[in-house]
């Protein structure tokens, strides 16, 4: 093909050269032209067996009206001239033209002599399969016409019919090259030749089904196909059988979805917290490389409940972040029919949280969290702190913030819990005097007001095997750190959900949410079937801190496995709840 280009270039060369004399070509482009074809392919044109489309396999040649013009200027004193093109194909896509088309000598009617570049005639071969009689098949012509003092030029196709109606021929997408000769009448010349190709610009149509409504199998996760979700997908050049399909979560990447290995991206899964309404991105690409895609709605259900986790984890959580707390210590102490007493250890992960599967849980045990190998966490800043809440300058609004200042853990919080801060935060003591660096409180205990110290505080579960509470949960509070929940940042933060559990689950009628919030705003609580329609939606007023949102019976229309959904501001948290 370099050689065909060199040519071409040399072409170009000499009409530049010659266009100072007469006639003058106006426009020979200086390089390569591509041209973008939006249009569908004609199966009644270039439709035979002798033609292939390697990238299809199929012997239809994809096709696209192809404009061809030339405009040329006669500034030799009107003495008029002659113009002829030769269109050369590369009709066997090797990279090189091996048919010519000549204006001066112009084929028959649907015919093209394929190969008349390296065999001399060539080969006639049809590109016109319309069912139409023979006179009224296409033809390749030159017309000719002016606009005002310019002669334009165009290559074209019109019929033995009617020769005076001409259109564009359709030429496969494959690379071209025209030259054009424009001979004066007395004597000057200019040429312009270029090489082109028409290239598939139109992106797919994508259809997605509507919607899909799945439950998840025993494995807890379900896998949707790709084919789940199309309800068709055509294009204007390719196969709707060679099309390529993608799928991918909406809003988990951008482009055609591809694999690692640089294939599609056949199928996406979901899980058990995927519960409800997810949408989904379907991709098809065609053999050009363009893409289209639509969306729809996966409705991911629990029908059977196999979502539901009975097996039985504790989540350790610190006061006003809301992170998980390693390097906690959990003892669990308690009886077993068939063993002596037992005090198993176990420790949670970096989130915090400890499964208890697996231990020989038959019997009344209980949980009970411990951590003491931190420094002391209280600057003079908490010293202060305490003073405002004694002064009655700004009183302690949390429990746990009566539970971080009683550093000397007597129940009370007065100068002494100061003193003892002072003493921390200069280093002339490195630990509480009667106090572990960290103190536990179960997360669903409810403290008494207005004093949370008057109560004996729990800092342990008990539990029964045969009857597992579903909050086995704790909140650690670091002794000392009065302000643990003031912002360490400037400006206003947004608003964060610390905690968010429901109570009892499962629940026999209505239930009682439990939030913890890091700022004042408002709640937004719905709740969702397992058709993912919404059966309750409630806005409730928040203040920072710890909540309790009661949730109606009628919140649940009935028996079966709901979702929930709990906002403030842009944070959501979600979940599922049993109803019996």
């Amino acid at each position: 093909m370099n050689r065909f280009l060199r040519l071409f270039a040399a072409a170009f060369f000499l009409s530049t050269r010659l266009g100072a004399q007469c006639p003058v070509i106006l426009n020979c482009p200086a390089s390569p032209g591509a041209l973008c074809d939006h249009s569908a392919n004609d199966p009644k044109l270039w439709n035979e067996n002798y033609w292939l489309d390697p990238a299809t396999g199929l012997h239809d040649l994809s096709d696209a009206p192809t404009p061809l013009v030339l405009r040329a200027l006669d500034t030799c004193s009107n003495a008029g001239f002659h113009i002829s093109y030769v269109l050369r194909l590369d009709l066997d896509r090797d990279g090189s033209w091996e048919t010519a088309v000549y204006s001066d000598s112009l084929n028959p009617a649907n015919t093209v002599f394929y190969n008349n570049l390296n065999v001399p005639g060539g080969i006639p071969r049809a590109f016109d399969e319309r069912p139409v009689p023979d006179p009224e098949k296409y033809r390749f012509a030159l017309e000719l016409g002016t606009a005002g003092d310019t002669t334009l030029a165009r290559i074209r196709w019109n019929t033995e019919t009617a020769p005076d109606i001409y259109v564009d021929p359709q030429l496969p997408d494959i690379f071209c090259g025209v030259q054009w000769k424009v001979h004066s009448n007395i004597g000057g010349a200019a040429h312009c030749a270029y090489p082109f190709t028409t290239r598939d610009c139109a992106p797919p149509t994508t259809h997605c089904l509507p919607g899909l409504s799945v439950d998840i199998p025993p494995v807890k996760a379900v896998q949707i196909w790709a084919t789940d979700m199309l309800l068709y997908a055509e294009d204007n050049q390719t196969p709707a059988s060679q099309l390529a399909i993608g799928i991918r979560k909406a809003g988990s990447g951008s482009g055609f979805p591809l694999a690692p290995n640089g294939t599609p991206v056949q199928s996406v899964w979901f899980e058990c917290d995927e519960l409800g309404p997810n949408t989904i991105e379907l991709w098809s690409l065609d053999l050009a490389g363009n893409a289209d895609s639509c969306t729809a709605e996966v409705f991911v259900h629990d029908n059977p409940g196999y979502c539901v986790d009975w097996s039985p984890y504790t989540c350790i959580k610190q006061y006003c972040s809301g992170t998980g707390l390693a390097g906690v210590s959990i003892e669990i102490q308690g009886t077993h029919p068939s063993l002596p007493p037992l005090s198993l250890f176990t420790h949670p992960n970096d989130n915090g949280c400890a499964s208890l599967e697996g231990f020989p849980l038959l019997g009344s045990y209980r949980l009970h969290p411990s951590k003491d190998n931190d420094p002391p966490g209280a600057t003079l800043e908490d010293a202060a702190r305490v003073a405002r809440h004694l002064d009655g300058s700004e009183p302690f609004t949390d429990p746990y913030q009566w539970i971080a200042a009683d550093v000397n853990r007597d129940a009370v919080v007065d100068s002494v819990d100061i003193l003892e801060i002072i003493q921390v935060a200069s280093g002339a003591q490195t630990q509480w005097s009667n106090n572990q660096s960290w103190r536990f409180v179960p997360f669903h205990y409810v403290f008494l007001s207005p004093n949370p110290l008057a109560d004996s505080i729990p800092s342990t579960i008990n539990i029964n095997s045969a009857a597992w509470p579903t909050g086995l949960d704790f909140v650690a509070v670091r002794i000392g750190d009065v302000d643990a929940c003031v912002p360490v940042t400037t400006g206003e933060a947004a608003a964060r959900i610390l905690r968010a559990g429901i109570q009892p689950n499962p629940t026999a009628g209505g239930a009682i949410f439990h939030v913890q919030i890091s700022q004042t705003t408002p709640l937004q609580l719905e709740i969702f079937d397992l058709n993912g329609r919404a059966v309750f939606r409630a806005p409730y007023p928040a203040a920072a801190g710890r909540q309790a949102i009661e949730v109606p019976a009628s919140a649940f229309p009935g028996p079966g496995v709901y979702s929930w959904r709990l906002q403030a501001g842009q944070e959501v948290s979600s979940g599922k709840v049993i109803r019996l």
